[in-house]
Formats: structure tokens, sequence, C-alpha cells
């Protein structure tokens, strides 16, 4: 322990003890002990005041390590490094306690030592939001100090949240930054579902990581003996028997999608005719299943390298009329078959084995329009050059494999119905829908897209909200390739040739209906026509709860981000996006956003995503990532109208002196806080991914600069972890000595008289305490605790929890300062506040730089505020906002005694 933080933990120790004790409620006869505790704890910290005492009890401290033979020489200078801090905080050369400020005025500039380096270990991670599955956080950001790379999160996760992860692949973004998916282990056992997705620098230096990982309260018990390979086929549903079942492995699944209320299990991975089965390892029953649309057929004519001359023909397809399609030779029978003739290769099957073949150059057959086959190969040549020249990646899984579409027929030879991506097979099954082929560009487009999402992209689970979002992502990627690859009818529907109306409506979705319910589409989150999927349990009666059905609120928001619009959602929120951003921007923006995301994505958790990935395209100001935000704010998704980036400068008053205050400037990430107090000036500044916060202050001796932890209680709790068995030792020793010499016959009379009155009188005020300073780790604990942020949806219970508190507490708005739209809160308790969603901050940015304040108390008091708090507690309230900050404001945000 440095010697600076044992001289300050010295001091705070007995300051909190004195505080506890003074704060507690004892009865009527605890009272006098308490008093008197309280005294003697007063008496101590005046005793830490009086330099020879400071030097009396370092050199008996130095004498007694002498005779034990531990003094050595390192351990002594740090002793008398300490005692020099002690003795110089004695003479009061601690930072000046703030007062209030009086009027702010121009100090001269004079330059200041830079701010000392920071002793204490340095903070990893920050902005960590709950996960609604487990104890440890879904995302969180990691600090600028932090020290965390890709090569050492495995060890960081196992450390500071007791999961085991183990890296599985990076992929490089065309931004530049790296994202590398991790997967929970535990014990060997990979977990279903559970990945973290790292943000990093090209260095490896983490940035930001989210995902899912459990805690050990949810892990199963691996005890038992196992039912063996053999014995799991016999436990098969019957129907599952037709084909012979596949072995996969041993791995740790939870029963459906809402882990919150079960806890995992271990079971045997189980591929059986079309169906993944998950079997618990120990009884044998089905934990989970998912379909996989699996057909049991292999290609016939293998491509193995590209046509020099490219052969290409007219066809003609049913939804597009006359196309130039490539077809490509086969030596081995001297036909042409419909196979393109450029990596990746795109090959389409007639009926179940057979490539589509021709002995001419001249496809004229009238089959090849009947059946779609021509549409089948003019769509999948698009999809697939639109993922390799608008997105960069090369096929489904990026590796170059070829696309395969066939006409899919069931076990009795019958048509299917629909399009499918067939996951083992890695390849598009399509059929007819209401007598036409359901072959067009966007339904190829999203049934692609599924590929992508299954090759290790985001892997979304299709149940629920996250198979919701694997539908509406296909829809706008299907979407983005038809406006490019056949921009003559650019409409937002899906298979406006099939149907009159469409499948799904990305512009108008309540214009389409639900196949389940005969409902429109919604679109808005938790609106009219959504379904509900909390506690639902998949099955096809539901379709694996919703999934199509709720697609459409994402997908309309990818419309009004493209294309821009104005109305009012289902929940009454006006909204204006003048302008979208373009389709193909769009589209790169939600591709790129896929890398970030993992099985469990709900909503929310894409809706953030998608805010950051427009932050690192475009910049966290630009135009662009304000529509994303507002996009979502349309479709309900997020509450709040998003704020415009605006520099800031305003005060801080408390109403019975109106005319003092602490004064905030705001740039960006970058805060700044002056306060003018009784002794002189304190400037606060410090940056949102920093773990630190400055202090500089002048008054008559000079100018200081401190450095403090933003998590001060955190940083105290830790240190009082690390002293006080150190401190408890040194008592015992201490106390165990008094008794010996107490027990040692030559000790004097009169010295034995002293001893026994005072040990009795030691044992009491140690155990008092230690008691003191377990109540104040508790409280040190809860306030450190109350850094962690909580998301809206964790906070509220859901979004209509909101929804109902802006109901039953809004009593009013009006323009605040004439200019911002602010609500007035009045609660039954007679707690007040009025808050605004139009100004980029809350409560905790502001929270390390208000005097006496605990740090960044994010843990649900930012919801609770619904927005930035203008006036609040009866008289605090923020005056004078301007939207520009000084000249200097470098100056401010630096070491130097600039003030104003």
């Amino acid at each position: 322990m440095k010697s600076k933080q044992l001289a300050w933990l010295l001091i705070v120790f007995l300051g909190l003890s004195v505080e506890v004790l003074a704060q507690q409620k004892p009865s009527k006869q605890q009272q006098a002990e308490l008093d008197k505790a309280v005294k003697e704890a007063e008496a101590e910290m005046a005793k830490l005041k009086d330099p020879a005492y400071i030097n009396k009890m370092f050199d008996e401290q130095i004498k007694e390590l002498k005779a034990k033979g531990h003094a050595t020489p390192e351990l002594l200078r740090e002793l008398e490094k300490a005692r020099a801090e002690m003795l110089k905080m004695a003479k009061g050369g601690g930072a000046p306690a703030p007062a209030q400020p009086e009027e702010l005025s121009e100090p001269t500039e004079t330059v200041a030592p830079a701010p000392k380096s920071v002793e204490q270990p340095v903070p990893t991670n920050f902005d960590e939001v709950e996960s609604p599955y487990s104890k440890v956080p879904s995302s969180f950001q990691f600090y600028r100090e932090s020290e965390v790379t890709i090569e050492t999160f495995a060890a960081f996760m196992q450390k500071k949240y007791g999961v085991q992860v183990r890296k599985q692949k990076t992929v490089v973004l065309p931004t530049g930054s790296k994202i590398t998916t991790f997967q929970q282990f535990i014990e060997d056992y990979p977990v279903f579902g559970a990945y973290f997705k790292v943000r990093h620098e090209s260095n490896g230096k983490a940035l930001f990581a989210s995902g899912d990982a459990f805690d050990k309260t949810r892990w199963p018990e691996l005890t038992g003996k196992m039912i063996n390979e053999n014995q799991i086929f016999q436990k098969l549903p019957k129907e599952s028997k037709i084909t012979a079942p596949i072995y996969e492995s041993l791995i740790i699944v939870p029963e459906r999608l809402n882990v919150a209320t079960q806890k995992l299990r271990l079971a045997h991975q189980i591929i059986a005719g079309k169906t993944r089965y998950y079997l618990d390892a120990y009884r044998g029953d089905v934990v989970r299943s998912e379909s996989l649309i699996l057909e049991c057929l292999d290609s016939h004519i293998p491509v193995r390298k590209e046509d020099k001359k490219p052969t290409i023909t007219t066809m003609q397809t049913f939804h597009y009329g006359p196309q130039n399609i490539e077809i490509h030779v086969n030596n081995d029978s001297a036909k042409y078959i419909l196979v393109s003739h450029k990596e990746p290769f795109v090959s389409v099957y007639d009926t179940a084995k057979w490539v589509v073949n021709y002995p001419t150059t001249q496809w004229t057959d009238p089959r090849l329009t009947k059946e779609g086959l021509a549409d089948a190969a003019f769509a999948g040549k698009k999809t697939i050059d639109y993922y390799k020249t608008q997105l960069g990646r090369n096929s489904f899984d990026d590796q170059g494999s070829m696309l395969v579409l066939r006409r899919a027929y069931d076990e009795d030879g019958n048509l299917r119905e629909g399009a499918f991506w067939e996951v083992e097979k890695n390849r598009i099954g399509f059929g007819n829908y209401v007598d036409k082929p359901l072959v067009t560009l966007e339904v190829i487009g999203h049934e692609f897209t599924h590929g992508v999402i299954r090759s290790g992209v985001a892997d979304f689970i299709s149940e629920g909200e996250s198979g919701s979002l694997n539908e509406a992502v296909a829809d706008m990627l299907g979407i983005a390739i038809k406006h490019w690859g056949y921009p003559a009818t650019p409409d937002w529907v899906i298979a406006p040739y099939v149907l009159p109306n469409g499948i799904r409506n990305l512009k108008w979705p309540k214009t389409t209906f639900q196949s389940r319910t005969s409902l429109p589409h919604p679109d808005t989150y938790e609106g009219k026509y959504w379904q509900d999927t909390n506690g639902c349990i998949a099955d096809k009666k539901n379709g694996n709860c919703w999934v199509h059905n709720n697609s459409t609120v994402a997908s309309h928001w990818f419309y009004l981000l493209s294309e821009g619009g104005k109305g009012t959602n289902d929940h009454n929120q006006m909204y204006n996006i003048e302008k979208g951003i373009g389709i193909q921007k769009a589209a790169k923006l939600v591709y790129q956003t896929l890398f970030s995301l993992t099985p469990y994505t709900n909503f929310e958790r894409f809706a953030e995503a998608t805010v950051k990935t427009a932050e690192q395209m475009f910049g966290k100001c630009a135009t662009e990532t304000h529509r994303v935000k507002h996009a979502w704010y349309a479709v309900g998704v997020f509450e709040d109208a998003p704020a415009r980036c605006m520099d800031l400068t305003f005060d801080w008053t408390y109403d019975p002196e109106p005319d003092k205050a602490i004064r905030f400037y705001v740039k960006g990430d970058s805060i700044v806080s002056v306060v003018r107090t009784e002794d002189g000036w304190v400037k606060t500044y410090a940056e949102r991914n920093s773990a630190f916060m400055h202090v500089v202050s002048k008054d008559e001796e000079g100018v200081k600069n401190l450095t403090l932890p933003k998590n001060w209680a955190g940083t105290i709790y830790n240190k009082m972890e690390e002293i006080e068995p150190v401190m408890d030792q040194m008592n015992e020793e201490a106390l165990e000595k008094a008794k010996a010499e107490l027990r040692n016959p030559a000790t004097p009379p009169e010295r034995k008289a002293e001893l026994k009155e005072v040990i009795p009188q030691v044992e009491k005020y140690l155990a008092e305490g230690r008691k003191a300073a377990n109540e104040t780790k508790k409280n040190l604990k809860e306030l450190s605790d109350g850094t962690h942020l909580t998301s809206e949806a964790a906070f509220w219970g859901g979004r209509k929890g909101k929804r109902e508190f802006d109901k039953e507490n809004i009593k009013g708005s009006y323009l605040y300062q004439g200019k911002y739209v602010a609500k007035r809160y009045v609660l039954k308790g007679g707690i007040s506040w009025e808050s605004t969603t139009e100004i980029p901050l809350r409560y905790s940015d502001l929270g390390l730089f208000v005097p006496l304040n605990t740090g960044q108390l994010r843990m649900g008091v930012d919801h609770f505020m619904r927005g930035f708090p203008l006036k609040m507690f009866g008289g605090i309230s923020v005056r004078n906002i301007k939207e520009t900050i000084p000249a200097n404001f470098n100056a401010l945000f630096s070491p130097s005694p600039v003030f104003n």
C-alpha cells in the first residue's frame, strides 16, 4: 500500500466511523455507551491533528517492527512517507471543502503542475447494463485507462464476474474496428447462446462488450450418471425416428428463450429429421428443440472453377420479364446447366436432386418461367452480387461457398409452400405461394440473409423478440437487394407480385395481415396489434412467439430511417423525420450492427447497438446517428425523442441563494464544473470514458491538483477491505502483548491496575470500531453499486410501467426558458421535479461535480427523472442555459488554474 493512501485511509476510516456512530438510533440503554464511543472516536481524530501524537505513533510502530525483525528498508521508507503525508494533512494540506460560491470572476492565469499520477488500481469498465437473464451485465464499456485487451478479456470475465469464456473468432468491419466473439463454457461444456462480442482497436485494446453469460446461480448440477449416446436415441420423439439421428455434442441449454425463471440444463444435442433436439443428459426428456428444415440431398453436379468464357442466355422470368442469365457448360454431359460462371457460384436445382440443364443455349422451355427456375437464377445472382459489391461479403459464409437454390418438395413429393433457408445444408428452398413461385428478389434476399445470420454473425434464436429481429433484418436487407437489383419498381413490400398487398409492408405495416391472427401487422413496439411475448412458450400455433408478426416494428424503423416520415405512433407520440439517410446507407448500418449482436438480443439491445454502429460509421453527433435514434422513437422502442448534440453552459443553483452557483461547461463527453468557495476556487473536470476526475483548487496557499476516482465510494471500500485485516492483526498483537504483561508476575501492581482498566475499554472500543467499519462498508458498497447502470426495461418492468408512471405523475408541461419542453412531475409523497428530454444530459452526468455527491448514481435515477432535471428537491434548479461554451474551454478543461 502506498504511503499517501495509507495516510488518507486512516483519516477517512476514523471520520466515517464517527459519522456512522453519530447517525445510529440506539435505545436509551445504549445511548450513554454510544456517546462515550463517539467522544473517544472524536478524540482519536483530534489526536491525528497533533504532530507530536503522529510522530509518537509512527516511532512506536517502527520500534515494534524492528523488535520483531520485520523492519525492511522498503517498509521503513513507506512508513516515513506516510508520516510525512499525515503531518502535512495535520497542518491543513488537504483539498479545501467546497462552500457556497460567489460571483464568478476571471483569476490570473498561471501555469499549474499536471495532475499527480494516480496511485490506486485503475477501474476497468463502466456503464454496466443489467441483464434480464443473469447477474453478469449484458453490456459495458471500458475506461480509457483500462488495460483489458482481447488476450486478457477471458481472465477479466473470470475475475470480475466468475464466468469462463473462450475466444472464438474475430471479424474486421469496414470502419476499421474489430469485433471478437467469446463463448461461455461451464466445466468445458459450451453454453447455448451465451456469447460476448467485444469491440476493440487494432492493437487489441477492448472498447465495448455486449452479450450474455450466466452466473453461478443459474448453472446446472453436473452430477449423476449420464445417459449414453445409444440410450439417448431411444428418448427421441417417435415422429423424429423416420431418418437416422445424428449425434452432435453435449451442450448446456435453457429450456426456452425466457431463461430468467429457470436454471440451465446439460443436454445431448441431436439432429433427427428436420429438427435439432436437446435432451437432458441425465433424464432424457426434451429440453428444447428447433426446426432446421433439413433435407438429406446431395449436390449432383459440382462446379470447380470459373468459366473463362461465360455463356449468357435470355430467359423469361415469372416476375421480372426477360432477363440475361448466366449458364455453364457441363463437360461430362455436354449440356448447359443453370449455374453462374463466377465465384461465388449460384446453382439452381429442379425437383429433388438435379441441377436444371438444357441441351442448347436457347432456354425457351415455359417450365423455367412457370416454376420460377429462371427467377431463382436471376434473384440468386443479384443477391450474391449485392452482398459482395455493396456489403463486402463473399457469399453467406464469407468464404465464397456456392449458393444453391432448389425447388423444394416434401417426403410425399408435394411442392412446398413458401421459401426457407435450410440450416444444415446452407441452401434456399422455394415453392409456390397462392399458385405463384415465391422467388422474388426480396424473398431470396430475405432467405439468404437468414443464412448470413446463422453463419455465426448474430445467430438469433428463432423465437420471441430475437426471432422477430431475425425476420426483420432479413426483410430489411431483402428490400435493399430489391431496390438495388431491380430499381424499376422500388417499393417496400415483400412479395407484391405474389399477393396483391404483399406478405409484409415495411412502409405501411398495418396494410398487411398476420397469418395466425388475421390481424394487421404492428408498426409500434407494444402498440396496437403487437403480440406480447412475455412468458410465451414457443410452438407452431403461435409462430415461435410471433416472430413474423412483430418483426414489422423493426422493419418499419428501417423504412423511416431510409426515407423519413412523420406521424403519430400508437403511444400518441408525434415524430417528424424530415429526411432519411437512404436505403443503402441504412442497409450497411444494419449489416455492420449484426456483428455486435448475440442470440438473445431483444429490440432494446438491437436499437442501442444500431446507435453505437452509427456513431462508429458517421460520428456521435452526425445527422445520420440522430435519425437512427429518432426512427427508434417513432416506432416506440425509444420512449423519448432524442436530444440534439449541443455545447452547453449553465448554472446549478440553490434557491435560498440563487445568485451563487456551480457553473457547468459541457462539450461532447467532456464536462467542467467551477465553484467559488470560502477559501478560493475549485474546478473539477472529467471525460465520460475516463475512470478519474481531476480537481484544481486555488487559495491563499497556491494552486493544488488532485486526481480522484469517479467511484470514490468503491475505492474507499476496496481500501478498507485491504487495510482491515492488517489493522486487526496489529490490534490483536498489541492486546495480546498487554494481556501477557498483565499475566507476568514481574509487572508492577500499579501497572497491572492500569492494564485491568484499559484492556476492557480497548476491547470494547475495537468491537464497536469493527461494527462501525462494517456498517460503513455496507453503506460504501451500496453507494458503489449505485454507479451501475440499469436498463429502462429492467427499471420500469417493461415500457408499460414507464407510460403508467408518466400518466399518473405528470401534472403539466411548459417551455423552460421559452425553449425547452419541460414536464412537471408530482408524486403522492410530495416529491416533485421538472425535467426535459431536449437537453442531451442526465442527472448522473452532473453527479460527479456536485459537492458531496457520491459519484455517478446511475441505478435508476436517470430513468426516474425522465430526462435532465431542471428543478428538483424543492430548491435546486438549473438556470441560464446557453448552447455555447467559452472560447477558452480547452484551458478550463486542463490543470491550469483557469476558472472562468
